[in-house]
């Protein structure tokens, strides 16, 4: 009931400030097909994936219904995890659903969760959802800004949803009307867990920070901004972040080559674990939180856009030999493109990255055009799967195969 009352509640927003576009854009279309060969969890499988999207000046769709079908040894041919008398398979066909007012102030986002964050992500920080490659979670997202109040909601999954959080960030001065008013911002978030499995004795979770943002320097190449903040997590564990962000923009305010690097400086209580609800939160809850003996962290971030490549990464180092890392690589070109995701909870040698005493997760994909709209791909993912309430276990899966896609614009009827 709490789901359906957040999603009608963004949706009476909407409704209430869209207004009739004087112009609109035609809408457009996409549709796309995938068919393959592979194997997941040393089973082999047909795969074929169709996709179709809807595009308007208010709204997107994208539905998506993967075909896992078994070959090999197996006597019979079935959809893998399959279950047409479920919700769940429906609400899965969902991949991208968005909707917006004419001025972009309210927004309200179905689908699988990809690098959410709230604020300055020092408690919800690029938090996903996706990690399980033979099933979707339908998430929700939502946002709504008025004059100097920004709130953002989300949901971690619509069927039998555990996380959410809510944050709000306000620009006090904001009514003055100067742009340098802007600069100073302050922002409080509110994470729950209802239903953690490493609590014993209470069932949720609950985590919250404080914070403030002020822009030291804006120019039209180059922003310093500074960030103080302040996290609860359960059980007493605190932390505080003062962090610097460093931006540089090639050709601002149009699209270009860009520079990010953000580094924060953290001191730690009581076995304190920043950045708590990150990218892996879904697979590291079942696994207690272990008490830290180190008093400081620091966590360094680089975001790059040069042409073609996109590229970054976050660091955690807790000053005891601990390291965990995110990493990402994304090259497009006319005749082919290439993507490589890398998540690795803390370890302590190179030797420990995807073992079992901590918590891996990759992707890649390579795509070469053939003729056209064709292509042939290669895809790879190393991730987890959730096949009852003890926990994750891992899942290897990697597909082989041709795919085709298509598009235009819907023509407008008189």
């Amino acid at each position: 009931m709490l789901t359906a009352g957040l999603i009608f509640a963004v949706g009476q927003c909407l409704l209430a400030s869209t207004v009739t576009l004087a112009e609109p854009n035609p809408p457009s279309w996409t549709t796309s097909a995938r068919m393959g060969v592979g194997i997941a969890s040393e089973q082999t499988f047909g795969l074929f994936l169709p996709r179709l999207g809807l595009k308007g000046d208010l709204a997107e769709l994208k539905v998506t219904m993967p075909f896992w079908l078994k070959l090999g040894d197996s006597d019979e041919s079935t959809i893998l995890g399959r279950k047409w008398d479920s919700v769940h398979t429906y609400l899965s066909m969902i991949e991208k659903f968005l909707l917006t007012n004419q001025s972009g102030n309210v927004t309200l986002s179905m689908g699988t969760l990809h690098q959410e964050s709230l604020g300055s992500g020092v408690l919800l920080d690029d938090y996903s959802s996706g990690w399980n490659p033979l099933a979707r979670k339908l998430g929700v997202t939502s946002q709504v800004r008025l004059g100097g109040v920004e709130v953002s909601g989300l949901i971690n999954q619509i069927e039998d949803p555990y996380l959410f959080a809510l944050g709000a960030q306000v620009r006090p001065l904001w009514w003055i009307g100067d742009a340098d008013a802007q600069r100073f911002v302050l922002s409080a978030e509110l994470v729950v867990d209802r239903a953690a499995p490493t609590l014993v004795d209470e069932k949720a979770l609950w985590a919250g920070d404080l914070g403030a943002r002020l822009v030291f320097h804006s120019g039209q190449f180059l922003q310093v901004e500074g960030i103080l903040s302040g996290v609860l997590l359960h059980e007493g564990r605190f932390g505080a972040h003062l962090a610097l962000l460093v931006e540089w923009l090639e050709n601002a305010p149009l699209p270009g080559d860009s520079v990010a690097v953000q580094l924060d400086l953290i001191r730690a209580w009581a076995g304190y674990e920043p950045s708590y609800f990150g990218p892996l939160y879904d697979v590291q809850r079942y696994f207690a939180l272990e008490d830290s003996e180190s008093n400081f962290n620091s966590i360094l971030r680089i975001d790059s856009k040069n042409g073609n490549l996109r590229y970054g990464g976050k660091s955690t180092l807790n000053f005891q030999g601990k390291v965990g890392f995110d990493l990402y690589t994304q090259w497009l070109t006319e005749k082919w493109s290439m993507m490589v995701l890398l998540h690795q909870s803390s370890i302590t040698a190179l030797r420990e990255i995807g073992g079992d005493s901590s918590v891996f997760w990759a992707e890649a994909e390579l795509a070469v055009a053939l003729y056209r709209q064709f292509y042939t791909y290669g895809h790879f993912v190393r991730g987890w799967h959730f096949p009852d309430k003890r926990g994750p276990t891992p899942l290897t899966l990697w597909t082989l195969g041709v795919g085709m896609h298509f598009g235009g614009m819907l023509s407008a009827r008189n």
